[in-house]
């Protein structure tokens, strides 16, 4: 590759149109790697997999814009419809909450709206999902249009299994793996440092799903009353660790913090 010669994308070098997503197999055949190269790009970092949601109904969305739609908000209801071209979701009849205005701009989320179309997949630590059907309920929005609104996450009522059949490479990954491949450059990743793996404490948030921390909340509430999320943290770590030692069961190993971040995502505050 020389200044008069410059690098061919590998659509031009394949003769094909781009495609924005692809299976595992047909971006390995396309890229000359084998699947399992995908899965360690993954896992340290490099790369990202989504899949096709179908059409779920979420239980939190948050989102970010520069522009003030709080004049598009009447009783808390947002009816709004984004089409980002791979992404989608539409309101239909959810309830917003927690709009307010930030440095950046604004943020607010929403309860009940559906997505569509190719989202990302999102852990706040990567697991190896190879060869298992492994849930996931945390997505990530792949907007490629210039919106003002921006889909930071969602997270879905229940979760869905992503198994090896499902999983989906999207285009600018797959450009990423092919330009770096012809320049023998690292992927930027975990490895390199040009990525940053999740803070411990983000972590926390998605090591359950909603209908887990539901469980955990409400089995709280049989035990401790309806108002239990009226107690700080630590006095429930107490009880709980006190009401163990008394029938004689060993205390499960768990922070306050830990508990503390379960009882918010069951009530909608994570």
């Amino acid at each position: 590759m020389t200044k008069d010669k410059p690098m061919k994308s590998i659509w031009q070098a394949k003769k094909i149109a781009p495609l924005e997503y692809c299976s595992l197999n047909r971006a390995a055949s396309l890229l000359g790697c084998e699947i399992e190269d995908f899965y360690h790009w993954y896992m340290i970092g490099a790369i990202n997999f989504a899949i096709d949601v179908g059409f779920v109904t979420t239980r939190n969305m948050h989102f970010h814009s520069n522009s003030d739609f709080s004049s598009s908000i009447e009783n808390n209801k947002w009816e709004y419809h984004v089409d980002t071209s791979i992404s989608m979701f539409s309101m239909m009849g959810g309830n917003t909450e927690d709009y307010r205005k930030t440095v950046g701009g604004y943020s607010w989320k929403t309860t009940g709206a559906e997505i569509f179309g190719i989202w990302k997949i999102e852990q706040a630590l990567r697991t190896n999902i190879k060869d298992s059907h492994y849930p996931i309920w945390d997505f990530r929005a792949i907007q490629k249009k210039e919106v003002d609104i921006k889909i930071k996450s969602a997270e879905i009522d229940g979760f869905i299994e992503v198994t090896n059949n499902s999983v989906l490479l999207i285009r600018e990954d797959i450009e990423k793996i092919y330009t770096h491949s012809e320049s023998g450059l690292s992927l930027p990743s975990y490895i390199t440092g040009d990525i940053q793996p999740q803070r411990k404490d983000d972590a926390i948030k998605s090591n359950f799903s909603p209908t887990q921390t539901n469980v955990i909340y409400t089995l709280l509430q049989i035990l401790y009353g309806e108002d239990v999320s009226k107690l700080s943290r630590d006095s429930i770590h107490d009880l709980i660790t006190q009401d163990c030692a008394k029938k004689g069961i060993a205390p499960p190993s768990f922070t306050a913090k830990s508990l503390e971040n379960w009882m918010k995502k069951a009530l909608g505050k994570l």
